[in-house]
């Protein structure tokens, strides 16, 4: 007896043939929710319900408790796969349906729902899948959900977490009408979940990852990936999406926020955006790093960064009874917060007199109310918080509460806070600060407390009415500290003025308690972490909005913009290990199918661009375990890598700035796949390539250049540094690499600063030396992606003044005073307004302030407007007037200097109102030619910031032609591109400023008016003009796809591929990538291809690449691949029973058993536990390629075979399988 033998006999002939309990697949009669929650009943852990092929509307919750099982369906294909339709009835109390699946698991219970289509019909509001309980690593995957109001949530489970991954959600249709629609609700048990440590960079968490997530545009705005709260923690990442990503803070009835989320590597973007921003966050902590976000779905280039309860009043549950709701607002009212002083002066001790209503601070040296609107506690009592209307010095006095009797006040909703208060025999006394409130029922309260923010005194009277919004009530008391025992301050009583901070659950706070110096315990700090994050490909970062009081929130404090991995943070590892627990994917993914260039959906030519490149792809695939991700690389060549090494991309899409590229050369994308396992595909897709086309023509200048770093001064007391700041210049073609500045003594000049390059549009230029009483001016010049430089903009001067200095002497006057807002003009048809521009006037000594106008009917005169202070502006438009037909109207302007003083008037030589002839009843003729051009009519035009057009004169016998006006759109007549704007009385124009695209016709089209203002009848248009540039010549190599090897034998094999245009076809081939060997050159044209290999030696690895030339020569040369020929056959010696031992299972050749002197017999695959695996009958040698009986690769480890003969011998052994 050999050696396995023996060890078979004595050790494991119990484990072999001992009764085995092994996973069982059950299959329902029908897809009916009572067939399938029959099988579901029936289930062991372990076990598998396998879903038949079908459609089925459920009506009935299908109910899984506590049971480790899988649902498996066919597919999501809609006719060859699996598909339920959620037909559940509405229950109360949201009269949403029920669920076709509710999942109640414990720890210890996995279980996954996986392969499969769910839909719903129309306006009915349900959720998919339901999660409650305490279940682990749970897993729904692939699975794509239509028209659902929640497809997913596990929003009242209990501490719970899970991954959902390789799903889509899509909602085609309205399934709410109150546009609340989450793709996917995650929460927890609320307080039991923020007891529990912080964990980011593990696997406790949901999971959400390589999902897709598009919704169509119905209106709404809260439409969103991911609703959290309770507690949750979230991974989200490797993600595509067109919703708003949004994380609750600590706001409602239903308890706390977001604990944790993790957002990484996401792709938010695509079309029919549902949110300004792309990300909300409104409490816990985090991190959100390497996304990228389009403004095709998100208007806003921000993420913000909020908190419920200062946006809109909320409540928050704090007593243990379930009964009585405070006012939740993060302001110091509310006593859960950590409410610590607002700065070193904000806390201290009453020392005025016991009973007082007014809160006095000996000492203090407080600006006159400073601290009006926020709340001031007494330390004596956490109830005790009043709200400050009022302060001086030393003192603070708060507002009113009204207290509304138990019976007295009625159900009003939660949005009546800020409605008013009334008082009979008072009147109006709101707005209100806050209320405390008593809750209802699910959405309705009773208010029990107004703070009524007011300092008139509000007496308690039993029969006095409140009313205000939808509450009204008797009131039973008026206190001016809250709720609580304390109304009033004794001597000694200790204070602290706040604003909330920090308030439970806010952004920047996490589980666990910080000791502050004075022994002071609030919740633990633990901020939020931003870093490489674009929009639009410009980079990213957290914003609060102003519009919210939100104090709390402080940057540096609560939320950084640098990245936490150099903190020690690491992400968990991808894929997520539960992805691997029954795909054994050993091949590589499909490369995509096309790569366009450019960032539109059909492919470009050209760009102007020396910066930037996009490019669009097909999607990859892979059917084991789906396309994670992808590769990209830049060359220029096809397939090369010169310009940019291979990167890594989650989405199908980049939009890479920051290059370097040369005008004239063309560039190409290359794009792998990569799957769920990591693997990379071995083919590669190329673009046809996009040519640097010359940018020719200067970029738009900044379009107004201020003094100062913000809005414009006109001096400083600075002589070593002048600052300036400057809107945008624009260029279409290559867009603005960079500007640069110029400081001088006068518009232009360069003689105190030359030329400086400045990447962003402000600069603080220090070292200076300037001289008192001189001006100094910016000049500012936008430079465009080919280097080409616009006109210089100039700011309006800055004087330096000495603070030594009084200055005594008037200014000089303006130099010349224009009628009208450009060229002077003589005359005016309007009969109420009036325009006029000057040149500056100087001030050597203290520089000047503004200017003075006025006008009148002589020079000089103020009888038609008296002298008006503006600021210093250099042009004024005075309507309401009441000019007479006839007369001629001056403006005067005089200079107003630093120190007030106005120096002597500058006129303009006046301009005469027409008289309009009002008898004309008709309108001017139509204009009967537009050109476009400035002469004769042009088609197209290379330039992409400028049309110019001129046209025939229109006729008006009796009033005259008193302007044109013209509009540029994209079809005859349209204005989709500039608006009709007034011309004047030219006859030609030249629009500046636009962003035309290439490849477009845009038309512009003209209509006259008279001088009653009667438009002619019909707009006259030109027949337009192309954007464009002339493509060049064709130097692009074909785009060699699809490269494969097939028909593998012992000594031959067929090289297939396909390429964008009719090529040559040849291969190059050898045991090294020296190769050595090529087929004869096959010179027809095709974009199909193959070529035959053969006298090959078996079992051996091959490099290959495939070559094709068009018909112009351009030739690609492919990047390397590999096979291998099949191997000699071979028999094992009789006295070696498995071979090979160890056995790799990705070798492509099967592992052989085989028993001394059998004809015949068979082989028995067992785990070490001895259940088994597979029964192979065979000859005197089997094979086993390593799956399982249902065709499935098996994992590695030690595995037990047994090969039993037809004469009744028997071998037993161990086989090692490994990866």
């Amino acid at each position: 007896m050999n050696r396995f033998k023996t060890l078979f006999l004595s050790g494991c002939l119990v484990f072999l043939f001992a009764p085995i309990a092994r996973p069982a697949v059950l299959t329902p009669a029908s897809l009916s929710d009572i067939d399938v929650q029959v099988q579901v009943n029936l289930a062991a852990d372990g076990d598998t319900i396998q879903l038949p092929v079908g459609v089925s509307t459920w009506v009935h919750t299908v109910n899984i408790v506590n049971k480790a099982i899988t649902i498996r369906g066919m597919g999501m294909d809609p006719v060859t796969g699996t598909v339920i339709y959620d037909g559940t009835p509405s229950t109360a109390p949201w009269n949403y349906p029920n669920n076709p699946f509710v999942i109640t698991g414990q720890a210890g219970k996995p279980w996954r729902i996986s392969n499969l289509t769910m839909s719903g019909v129309g306006l009915n509001g349900g959720e998919g899948i339901t999660i409650k309980g305490t279940c682990k690593n749970w897993r729904i995957d692939h699975i794509k959900f239509y028209d659902l109001g929640t497809p997913i949530s596990s929003f009242y489970s209990d501490y719970t977490y899970g991954l959902i991954d390789h799903c889509s959600f899509y909602v085609t249709q309205r399934v709410d009408t109150t546009g609340g629609i989450p793709a996917i609700m995650a929460g927890g048990n609320g307080d039991q979940s923020w007891a529990q440590p912080l964990m980011q960079g593990t696997s406790n968490a949901l999971f959400v990852e390589d999902c897709l997530f598009q919704f169509n545009d119905f209106g709404f705005s809260n439409i969103v990936s991911i609703h959290g709260g309770q507690g949750a923690r979230i991974v989200f990442r490797y993600n595509k999406t067109n919703l708003v990503l949004e994380a609750w803070g600590s706001y409602n009835a239903t308890g706390r926020g977001v604990l944790s989320y993790e957002i990484y590597n996401n792709n938010f973007g695509g079309i029919y955006g549902h949110a300004p921003y792309a990300m909300v966050v409104k409490g816990g902590v985090g991190v959100f790093f390497n996304n990228t976000m389009e403004s095709t779905a998100f208007p806003y280039s921000t993420c913000y960064l909020g908190d419920y309860r200062t946006e809109a009043h909320q409540t928050l549950y704090i007593a243990a009874n379930n009964s009585t709701f405070y006012q939740g607002r993060c302001n110091g009212l509310c006593p859960i917060d950590g409410n610590l002083p607002v700065d070193a002066s904000a806390s201290g001790i009453h020392t005025g007199a016991n009973d007082s209503n007014t809160l006095v601070c000996a000492g203090k040296n407080w600006a006159a109310n400073q601290w009006v609107g926020f709340a001031v506690r007494n330390s004596s009592d956490s109830e005790s918080a009043g709200y400050i209307v009022s302060n001086t010095a030393d003192t603070l006095v708060t507002c009113p509460v009204i207290i509304f009797s138990t019976t007295g006040y009625s159900v009003c909703s939660n949005s009546d806070e800020d409605k008013q208060v009334t008082i009979p025999g008072i009147g109006l006394v709101g707005p209100l600060k806050s209320f405390v409130s008593v809750r209802q029922g699910m959405s309705s309260y009773k208010k029990a407390a107004w703070f009524v923010q007011t300092s008139t005194d509000i007496s308690a009277a039993a029969t006095a009415s409140v009313s205000g919004g939808s509450g009204a009530g008797t009131v039973a008391a008026v206190k001016y500290m809250g709720l609580g025992n304390r109304n009033h301050w004794d001597t000694g009583d200790r204070f602290v003025i706040t604003n909330g901070y920090p308030g439970i659950d806010q952004i920047g706070r996490a589980p666990g308690i910080d000791t502050l110096a004075d022994g002071t315990t609030v919740q633990k700090s633990e901020p939020w972490y931003e870093w490489n994050n674009t929009y639009n490909s410009a980079p990213l970062h957290f914003t609060v909005p102003g519009s919210f009081p939100a104090g709390h929130i402080v940057q540096n404090r609560d939320y950084y913009n640098i990245d936490k991995t150099s903190l020690g943070y690491v992400p968990y590892t991808y894929p997520h290990p539960m992805t691997l627990a029954d795909v054994v994917d050993t091949s590589s993914p499909m490369a995509p199918s096309a790569v366009r260039d450019g960032s539109g959906s059909s492919d470009i030519d050209f760009t102007y661009s020396t910066t930037t490149l996009s490019a669009k792809w097909e999607a990859g695939s892979d059917l084991e375990s789906g396309i994670s991700g992808y590769r990209y690389a830049i060359g220029t060549t096809p397939g090369g890598t010169e310009v940019l090494a291979y990167q890594a991309v989650s989405s199908a899409y980049v939009n890479r700035a920051g290059l370097s590229l040369n005008m004239g050369a063309t560039y190409y994308f290359s794009v792998k796949s990569v799957n769920g396992l990591g693997l990379v595909s071995t083919g590669t897709a190329v673009s046809n390539g996009q040519y640097i086309a010359p940018d020719g023509t200067q970029p738009g200048a900044p379009g107004a250049v201020y003094d100062g770093t913000g809005a414009d001064i006109s001096t400083t007391s600075l002589t070593t540094q002048l600052s300036a700041n400057w809107t945008a210049g624009a260029d279409s073609e290559s867009g603005i690499s960079g500007y640069k500045y110029a400081i001088g003594t006068s518009p232009s000049a360069q003689d105190a600063v030359g030329w400086t390059a400045n990447a962003g549009l402000s600069v603080i230029k220090t070292g200076l030396s300037l001289s008192a009483g001189t001006t100094y001016y910016f000049s500012v010049k936008a430079i465009n992606g080919a280097g080409l430089e616009s006109v210089a903009a100039n700011s309006n001067g800055v004087v330096v003044i000495s603070t030594a200095v009084v200055d005594t002497s008037s200014p000089t006057a303006p130099g010349t005073v224009r009628d009208g807002t450009g060229t002077d003009i003589t005359s005016t048809q309007s009969n109420n307004t009036l325009s006029a521009n000057w040149t500056a006037g100087a001030d050597a000594e203290s520089g000047l302030s503004g200017y003075k106008y006025a006008i009148g009917t002589t020079a000089g005169g103020v009888n038609t407007a008296g002298w008006t202070t503006i600021g210093n502006v250099l042009t004024v438009t005075r309507s309401s007037l009441v000019l007479s037909a006839g007369t001629t109207y001056y403006f005067s302007v005089k200079a107003v200097n630093t120190f007030g003083l106005t120096g002597p008037a500058t006129n303009s030589n006046g301009q005469y109102v027409v008289a309009i002839d009002t008898g004309d009843t008709t309108p001017p003729s139509d204009v009967a030619q537009v050109r476009d051009g400035t002469g004769a009519d042009i088609s197209n035009i290379a330039i992409s910031t400028q049309l110019k057009a001129n046209w025939d004169s229109s006729v008006d016998a009796e009033s005259g032609i008193a302007k044109y006006w013209y509009a540029i759109g994209t079809s005859a007549g349209a204005s989709d591109t500039v608006g009709w704007t007034d011309n004047g009385q030219s006859t030609s124009l030249t629009a500046g400023g636009l962003a035309l695209s290439v490849g477009v016709t845009y038309y512009i089209s003209v209509i006259a008016e008279n001088g009653v203002g009667l438009q002619s009848v019909s707009a006259a248009s030109s027949n337009g003009q192309v954007v464009g540039w002339p493509p060049p010549t064709d130097t692009t190599d074909p785009v060699v796809s699809g490269v494969a090897a097939q028909g593998i034998t012992m000594s031959g094999a067929v090289i297939i591929w396909t390429t964008d245009e009719a090529s040559t076809s040849q291969v190059e081939y050898g045991k090294t990538t020296g190769y050595g060997k090529v087929t004869i050159e096959d010179s027809s044209l095709n974009t199909a291809h193959s070529a035959v290999l053969a006298d090959l030696t078996a079992g051996t690895l091959y490099h290959y690449r495939v070559i094709s030339r068009d018909a112009l020569n351009n030739e690609t040369v492919s990047a390397d691949y590999t096979f291998t020929t099949s191997a000699p056959v071979y028999h094992i010696a009789e006295t070696v029973h498995a071979y090979p031992n160890p056995y790799n299972l990705s070798s492509p050749n099967p592992v052989k058993f085989r028993a001394a002197g059998a004809a015949s017999s068979e082989v028995s695959i067992y785990t070490i536990s001895g259940r088994l695996i597979k029964t192979i009958p065979g000859a005197e040698e089997i094979s086993w390629d390593g799956t399982n009986t249902d065709g499935q690769k098996v994992g590695r480890g030690i595995y037990i075979y047994k090969i039993t003969t037809s004469s009744g011998g028997s071998a037993t052994g161990k086989i090692a399988l490994t990866k």
